[in-house]
């Protein structure tokens, strides 16, 4: 009984072993993506993508659509995906197509778009092309320019902007009439010569400044503008006489501008017969010159001038600021000087140079004789040149005189400085100059300069006699002040001259020296000094300098040594004068003006 009962145990255990678990049912794949299409902004921006999956998922395309980045590629189950769209510049719009995809479910597409760039503005612009009339100062006129536009339309308004705030400009055109306007400026009589700047504005667009030019006017007195460029021209006696008058006037218009000689010149007509037997009132007597006068060449000739109530007397009176080049003066100053102020001043290109002043490759051809009246009895100066009287922070420069140079005064407290080329230097320079004049004053008498005070002399020389009381020599009669220098200069006088007492300032280059230089001089050997005797030197330091042979001063090698420069400039004054004068002479100069060598030298 027992063992039946085991065996049926048995075989109900077995019977239940032997039934199927159930089966579980199959979960089934979802996907789902929201939204299923994106909106970009041509700005660029970022959007998300909810994904809504119970399975593994991916996404693809996005690598096709280079201007969009995605936070994840692939996931598992839910996530969010943040879509990002650059900037699109481009003027058409974009698109993509992304799929996200779970194995056994239908892909997802998202479709993703981009606005295109807004299409730029169109760009304006404004161009003033050239002035198309002259216009001249003191007349009414109209200039046109032709204006060229892009995308500026017809009837747009025209606004003129006068930038210095000119007297008398007006725009004429009022309005484009499309891509090329022709616009008018109008001037006044009262609108001043010059270059103007100008611009326009059309639809918001001002254009690139631009020049109104307006010329001078025509000028009544002489042809040209008296600019650098368009001198005002001198053809006639007449004409530089009325230059004097203008100046002497004191116009303004006149005494500062460039001038050009262009004819010899003689002024006869203004000699003894002229001006109460007077002669030449000088170009700035009565009102300094300050402009710019180009000789071209030229000479003036017959200068006469015999004057007792003027005080700078020359060609020239008194120049600041101006220059005189390339000219020749030929003629005769004389007369009696009535001075009431501190100084007068005579030299035969002018009597007077000060602040910033040049004479450059300028010769003279003059007698200048003049003695001093006067019932004063405070000390006075007279300065006196062949080529300028008074050299006052001023250069003087490549030049030469010839003729005679002489002051007399009976009056103890009148004194004059006195010089072939220069009666007075201070603060001044002189180079490459010489003087085959014969000098003769009282104190401060130089064959070159009369005084040199504060001032350089570098490679000058002088030919003629020099006389005088005290302070006299062969280059320059007084060096004076630390700054003062005498340097690589020539005495070539036969005599250096004491007219009377008993004064023993008296050298062949210098007369006296007071605190200031001299450097590598000579003179010849054969000069007489004081009227007695000749002076030997090896020093070219000395007042006297080193001594040279008549050899040695006719020999081209000596002043090379020197430190000359010989060519055919400005900066290469020298030439040599060849068989008939064998002395240095000057580059510009041509046979008709070269010296004729002293007797001493032959």
């Amino acid at each position: 009984m027992k063992k039946l009962l085991l065996i049926t145990a048995i075989a109900a255990i077995a019977i239940a072993g032997c039934k199927k678990k159930p089966v579980e049912p199959e979960v089934k794949p979802q996907l789902s993506v929201s939204p299923t299409s994106l909106s970009f902004t041509a700005a660029g921006e970022t959007k998300p993508l909810t994904v809504t999956a119970n399975k593994a998922w991916t996404l693809s395309g996005h690598t096709n659509a280079t201007w969009l980045t995605v936070s994840a590629t692939s996931g598992n189950g839910n996530a969010t995906v943040n879509i990002t769209a650059a900037e699109n510049t481009a003027t058409m719009a974009q698109s993509a197509k992304l799929v996200f995809t779970v194995v056994g479910t239908t892909p997802v597409e998202v479709v993703v778009t981009q606005q295109a760039a807004a299409e730029p503005e169109p760009v304006k612009t404004v161009t003033v092309g050239e002035q198309q009339e002259e216009l001249t100062a003191g007349e009414i006129g109209e200039a046109t320019f032709a204006v060229a536009t892009e995308n500026i339309v017809a009837g747009e308004t025209i606004t003129l902007n006068n930038t210095n705030s000119v007297a008398g400009i007006s725009l004429e055109t009022t309005a484009t009439t499309g891509d090329n306007t022709i616009v008018n400026i109008g001037i006044t009589a009262a609108t001043p010569a010059g270059s103007h700047p100008l611009t326009l504005t059309i639809d918001g667009i001002t254009s690139e400044p631009f020049a109104l030019e307006i010329s001078e006017a025509k000028d009544d007195n002489f042809a040209g503008k008296g600019k650098s460029d368009d001198p005002y021209l001198i053809y006639t006696a007449e004409e530089l006489a009325l230059l004097a008058e203008l100046v002497n006037n004191g116009n303004t218009k006149y005494n500062d501008k460039h001038y050009k000689l262009m004819n010899d010149i003689d002024l006869s007509a203004y000699g003894a017969g002229w001006n109460d037997g007077k002669g030449w009132i000088p170009i700035g007597a009565k009102s300094y010159f300050k402009g710019n006068f180009n000789g071209n060449n030229h000479k003036v000739s017959e200068l006469y001038i015999n004057s007792d109530d003027l005080f700078n007397l020359g060609l020239f009176g008194a120049i600041d600021g101006g220059t005189v080049r390339n000219l020749g003066v030929e003629g005769e100053i004389s007369g009696s000087i009535n001075v009431t102020v501190y100084a007068g001043t005579v030299g035969g290109v002018a009597g007077a140079i000060h602040y910033g002043s040049n004479i450059i490759n300028c010769y003279v051809n003059v007698n200048v004789a003049t003695d001093f009246v006067s019932d004063v009895i405070t000390s006075r100066y007279i300065h006196l040149g062949g080529v300028v009287g008074e050299v006052y922070y001023s250069r003087i420069e490549n030049c030469f005189a010839a003729g005679s140079v002489s002051f007399l005064s009976s009056f103890l407290s009148v004194f004059g400085y006195v010089g072939g080329v220069a009666g007075f230097l201070y603060e001044s320079s002189m180079a490459n100059c010489y003087s085959t004049s014969s000098v003769s004053g009282k104190g401060d008498v130089g064959g070159v300069a009369g005084m040199v005070n504060k001032s350089s002399m570098t490679n000058c020389y002088a030919t003629g006699e020099v006389n005088g009381i005290f302070n006299v020599g062969g280059v320059a009669g007084n060096v004076n002040s630390s700054s003062g220098r005498v340097e690589n200069c020539a005495a070539l006088n036969p005599i250096v001259l004491r007219t009377e007492g008993g004064s023993t300032y008296f050298g062949r280059v210098a007369g006296v020296v007071i605190l200031a230089a001299l450097a590598n001089n000579v003179a010849w050997l054969g000069m007489v000094l004081i009227g007695e005797n000749t002076e030997t030197s090896e020093d070219g330091t000395s007042i006297h300098g080193a001594d040279i042979t008549t050899a040695e001063a006719k020999t081209q090698a000596t002043y090379i040594g020197l430190g000359w420069a010989f060519g055919s400039s400005d900066a290469s004054p020298w030439k040599w004068g060849g068989v008939d004068y064998p002395l240095p002479v000057l580059y510009w100069q041509d046979a008709s003006t070269y010296p004729t060598l002293p007797w001493h030298l032959e």
